[in-house]
């Protein structure tokens, strides 16, 4: 019984004041979990966007044809992915991760 009495005691002194002391610590975890997601994000951004470009200079449009789905299956579903983003930016919603450059530079490539 002391044995559990002691645990107990030393469960209680080691948990008080954590939520105050951990906040700090995991707001930084999660900062560092929000950054390292957007860098992803811009990586993943720049290779496709590549991608579509020399798609387009090979075939002289963006529109992929479904008949070259596992040859393009990625780039595709990148593709449709940023039509959804445009779509919800339109639409005023703030989920789309869309930046104004990322649809300028779509527009150029002839994006729709």
């Amino acid at each position: 019984l002391l044995f559990f009495l002691f645990q107990n005691n030393n469960l209680k002194e080691s948990t008080q004041g954590s939520d105050e002391r951990n906040i700090p610590e995991l707001s930084e975890k999660q900062l560092a979990h929000n950054r390292k997601k957007e860098a992803e994000r811009i990586r993943t951004w720049n290779m496709r966007i590549s991608q579509l470009k020399r798609f387009k200079e090979q075939h002289g449009h963006i529109n992929i044809p479904s008949y070259d789905a596992r040859q393009y299956e990625k780039l595709r579903a990148w593709i449709s992915l940023q039509r959804r983003y445009y779509r919800f930016k339109e639409s005023g919603a703030k989920s789309s991760p869309l930046t104004q450059a990322n649809i300028d530079e779509l527009s150029d490539l002839g994006f729709d």
